[in-house]
Parts: structure tokens; sequence; C-alpha cells
């Protein structure tokens, strides 16, 4: 029987490597103590949704009554990116809202919920849409 030895290419300098772009995420977050209670879980899941809420703040579609931005991203679809389970995205939403990274505004029963999401730098606003109709 042939023995297969796995082989280990490094990275070479000056050859062409095809790869979707980086998810950013912030270092100070990974190394910082203010958000060393958070899991490197939510620091990715805080990473996906900033970075679709930096794509969609110009966009008046996703912009409330007062002009605040917002996203959406169902449950189902961030558990298929990060490859975990729909309960474990939503521990990690509420650790996140915990925190103040993110504030969810329930919408109606077949609707994902708007998510808002606070740089991580910037200070805590309070956000009140509790006699908004839709």
């Amino acid at each position: 029987m042939e023995k297969i030895i796995p082989s280990f290419e490094p990275i070479l300098a000056g050859e062409p490597y095809n790869f979707t772009p980086f998810l950013r995420v912030p270092k100070d977050m990974v190394i910082g103590e203010e958000w060393a209670q958070l899991s490197a879980l939510a620091v990715l899941t805080y990473a996906l949704l900033l970075e679709r809420a930096l794509v969609s703040k110009d966009n008046p579609k996703f912009t409330d009554r007062d002009g605040y931005p917002y996203i959406i991203f169902q449950q189902a679809e961030l558990a298929g990116l990060l490859r975990v389970s729909i309960p474990t995205v939503r521990k990690t939403l509420v650790s996140l809202e915990k925190i103040g990274l993110i504030k969810r505004r329930h919408m109606f029963l077949t609707v994902p919920d708007r998510i808002y999401v606070r740089y991580f730098k910037s200070p805590c606003y309070e956000i009140d849409h509790s006699d908004e109709d839709s």
C-alpha cells in the first residue's frame, strides 16, 4: 500500500492568490479589555453586522423615520454564514445587545427584526420607536 505524505506549501512572494475580500474585525475588540466579555463568535458576528450596516447606511430604504440607519439580517442567514445553529445566533445577538453594540426592534411576526448597529468606539444612543406603527 502506497503511503501518501501530505505536503505543505508556504505562501510564495510574487504568486497571485485569488480570494474573496477580507472581513474587517476590529483589533481593539479582540485585544481590548472593554470587550473581553465577548466571545470570538460575538466579535465575528459584530464584524458581519457592522460590514452590512456600513454598506447600507446611505440607502434611504434602510433608514427609519428619525434618520437612523438599520439593517435586516435574518437569523437563519447569519447562522449559515457563521456555521452555527440558530439558537447560538440568538444567544450571540443577545450578548451584543446587552453590551450595547446592537439594538433590535422587533417587527411583525413574519418580518425579520431591524438591527441598529453602533460603531464600537462611539457612545451609545437610545432609539425609541415604541409609538411607531411599521
